[in-house]
């Protein structure tokens, strides 16, 4: 069985909600209504049963972007 640094480790740092919508570019508001109601938005997950704290893969996120990004031609018109 892989550990879960070999089994992760493509996916880049684990992100805490303000890092994540930092890195995505988008307001605090954008970014939990858009975690709310789209189901492609990247799984999160806690470090334990008990806690409040959320992390989503760096590298989900990018894949995420880009997958929006390809589904609206790439890119914002000039």
């Amino acid at each position: 069985m892989e550990s879960f640094s070999q089994n992760n480790s493509n996916r880049g740092p684990a992100l805490r909600p303000r890092q994540q919508w930092m890195h995505m570019g988008v307001s605090r508001s954008t970014y939990y209504a858009t975690r709310k109601s789209d189901p492609q938005f990247p799984k999160l997950f806690k470090l334990n049963e008990h806690g409040r704290a959320v992390f989503a893969f760096e590298g989900d996120l990018n894949a995420y972007l880009e997958m929006k990004a390809a589904e609206h031609g790439g890119g914002v018109k000039a």
